[in-house]
């Protein structure tokens, strides 16, 4: 192993944790951005909240969950701060802290912003059946949230459960939120199910109405899969024309 080599390992090594650091800082400072992500009364911890930042910017990330920590002991219904270190805990890979602290955060506050980054740390875990439970719960009690939905119809999909999929498409349907982007999200449970011709059916009807570029991509796809080349960039052409997402070529 040469001086070189090492040397080059090193900057990648240092690349890296100043592009960890500068996503946390992100990360961080969003969470207390303003009043749209949580009705907190983080001026009462602000002094903490700024010194949490420094450790961050320095990469002193146990120091920074510590002070988070010791602002729980004195708020402990802050939910955003729970959030905050659910986030630091799943970008350094501690996936089983974060989700402890971003239930509690949801337990405290139930936000789709909280939803949302729960699921994604089960589906990290490959805990499907909990991605799914989180999502159930959260359309209870935001029904008219079709971003929920599409999710939870994307982990049915994957995970073959294809009954249960199209439950929640009906649910949609009656609900008044028929759209583009929840046919869209179909067509994938059936293509991860191999059914490339209900998938094709289903979005037919929308190609040269829909200004959705995912339509004529999940299309495109389908006619592939079924060997259909000439329909597939046929329609490819048509969503270019239409939606005017030339990447829909790549």
């Amino acid at each position: 192993v040469t001086i070189s080599y090492l040397s080059e390992v090193l900057k990648s090594t240092n690349m890296m944790n100043n592009i960890i650091k500068s996503i946390l800082v992100l990360l961080f400072v969003l969470v207390f951005a303003g009043k749209n992500y949580a009705q907190s009364n983080n001026s009462l911890y602000r002094s903490e909240l700024a010194e949490v930042e420094v450790k961050l910017r320095e990469g002193n990330f146990p120091a920074a969950i510590n002070i988070l920590d010791q602002i729980l002991v004195k708020y402990p219904t802050a939910a955003e701060v729970f959030y905050a270190k659910g986030l630091l805990l799943g970008q350094v890979g501690n996936l089983d802290g974060a989700i402890t602290n971003v239930e509690e955060a949801y337990k405290i506050e139930p936000l789709v912003l909280y939803t949302n980054y729960l699921v994604e740390l089960y589906k990290s875990k490959k805990d499907w059946k909990k991605a799914v439970e989180v999502l159930t719960a959260a359309r209870a009690k935001y029904p008219n949230d079709t971003a929920l939905a599409r999710e939870l119809l994307s982990i049915l999909g994957f995970t073959d459960q294809l009954d249960q999929a199209l439950v929640v498409y009906n649910q949609e349907k009656d609900k008044g939120n028929h759209t583009d982007t929840l046919d869209v999200a179909l067509a994938d449970v059936f293509f991860y199910g191999n059914k490339n011709k209900e998938g094709i059916a289903l979005l037919l009807p929308w190609s040269g109405k829909s200004t959705l570029s995912s339509v004529y991509g999940r299309l495109g796809y389908g006619y592939l899969r079924e060997k259909k080349a000439k329909n597939a960039m046929a329609t490819l052409d048509l969503g270019v024309a239409t939606s005017t997402d030339a990447s829909l070529y790549l």
